[in-house]
């Protein structure tokens, strides 16, 4: 028998109805008695509450807490990292008086703030030592009764949705419970939830989705496309087949089609440090698309795609949520 250790503050962290709470003593009970030590494991709270939801358990996350203890140190494998490696989607929400207009690189050092506290090896190798990679999340900032005054956007609150690799979400989703304030620029982000999301299993070769941040293609010279332009679906692919080699170590299982439903331009202003340094009162300018879109090609291709960003720079573009598949 393996022993079962639980924080005393497992019911301050997770709030469960009725039907719940027996499977989530019952999924305790099974790990109690296992001898299967691949199943046993030091889990954190967001490994936990994943395997939670996707037992179908409803549960929302209440206060900070401490970790729960499941005997040796093996990761439930066989749950988080079945076919390729296991996907977490977050959302995390912060209150400000008011937020640049360059606002999304802001979040960017938020995000890898909140890694960096987590776990500062893995901060220096996925920002340090592997700069130049596709980075194993994207992200998406939806502002809440906003309002454009020069270079600041007043609001009551934004919120960041993270869809991630698991080792990433793990670590950014700690480092954010570190981080109930942050200043920046002299203003001060109160942190006021942190929730996990459900995230939806695509089984067809045809999907329709949403996007949360739009989809930004550009050709070999940097020119944004349309969806509309002829190369626009060849662009999308190559970038899609550089995502898909990055997370899954191969290449597309086949050419991804896509089909513009109802699309939006959207022009975004944005900045850097560097940029800053020689342009300090200009914006750079990215021309993305946003709206409803059709993706078709291999489930396991359109299911990393939809994780983890379509397009280029999908660290802060191209995350989409799930509407419907068709087929």
């Amino acid at each position: 028998m393996i022993p079962l250790i639980l924080s005393e503050h497992v019911g301050a962290m997770v709030k469960l109805n009725k039907t719940s709470w027996v499977l989530f003593f019952s999924f305790f009970i099974y790990l109690f008695f296992t001898d299967n030590e691949q199943d046993i494991n030091l889990l954190n709270i967001p490994s936990l509450l994943q395997i939670m939801l996707k037992f179908g358990f409803d549960c929302t996350i209440l206060e900070e807490g401490s970790f729960i203890y499941f005997g040796a140190r093996k990761l439930l494998i066989n749950i988080l990292n079945r076919n390729g490696g296991e996907k977490m989607r977050f959302k995390v929400t912060y209150e400000a008086e008011w937020i640049p207009v360059h606002y999304r690189m802001k979040i960017y050092s938020l995000l890898k703030e909140a890694i960096k506290k987590a776990d500062i090896s893995f901060y220096q190798q996925l920002f340090e030592q592997q700069r130049q990679e596709i980075k194993p999340f994207s992200t998406a900032v939806y502002l809440r009764d906003f309002r454009i005054e020069g270079q600041r956007i007043y609001l009551k609150d934004f919120s960041i949705t993270v869809s991630s690799t698991m080792e990433f979400a793990i670590h950014a989703f700690n480092g954010f419970r570190e981080m109930e304030e942050y200043m920046i620029g002299g203003v001060k982000w109160k942190q006021s939830s942190i929730q996990l999301l459900r995230e939806a299993e695509i089984a067809s070769h045809s999907v329709i989705l949403k996007t949360l941040s739009p989809i930004l293609v550009e050709d070999q010279n940097g020119k944004p496309l349309s969806p509309t332009d002829e190369g626009y679906e060849k662009e999308l692919n190559y970038f899609a087949n550089l995502q898909i080699r990055q997370a899954a170590g191969r290449e597309l299982y086949r050419p991804i089609r896509f089909t513009p439903i109802n699309m939006q331009k959207m022009v975004v202003k944005e900045s850097n440090r560097i940029y800053q340094e020689t342009h300090p009162d200009q914006s750079l300018y990215y021309t993305a698309y946003k709206g409803l879109i059709k993706l078709e090609g291999h489930w396991e291709d359109l299911q990393i795609l939809y994780q983890l960003g379509i397009g280029k720079r999908t660290a802060f573009f191209g995350l989409t949520d799930y509407i419907r598949e068709e087929g």
